[in-house]
């Protein structure tokens, strides 16, 4: 059994195969590189509308993976949500303080119209009792 020796062509093909297969390596380790710092940016725009911001998106992206980062940005509530739930609950709270002034000023006429005689003590504990509810 003997072990064929290779000549300098060879040799040479050899290395020529083994540098192009590094190469075409090493493209695609840039191009997976570069795809995921392109969804990185994608999900930091998507993230940029929201609580989580343009820079936590898009760090977590690129730290984690850009599937993980757009899971985590999707899970954050959006900036417009958080400015409705603000403005209904000011919105409500005007509504209450409108009321309370509301049932609160007719006590004050039904208190005049009894100090001044027009109703008696029954009709105003009546009407009183129909103010508050």
């Amino acid at each position: 059994y003997t072990i064929k020796r290779l000549d300098c062509v060879e040799i040479y093909i050899i290395i020529i195969f083994v540098k192009l297969f590094i190469n075409l390596l090493n493209l695609c380790i840039m191009g997976i590189f570069i795809t995921w710092i392109i969804l990185s940016f994608i999900v930091g725009a998507i993230g940029a509308d929201r609580s989580i911001g343009f820079w936590g998106a898009f760090l977590i992206s690129l730290i984690l993976s850009p599937l993980i980062g757009f899971l985590v940005t999707i899970s954050s509530t959006s900036k417009a949500s958080i400015a409705f739930a603000e403005t209904q609950k000011k919105t409500n709270e005007l509504l209450s303080n409108q009321a309370h002034t509301s049932q609160a000023d007719e006590l004050i006429k039904l208190q005049s119209l009894r100090t001044n005689g027009t109703i008696n003590e029954d009709e105003y504990e009546k009407m009183r009792a129909k103010i508050i509810g």
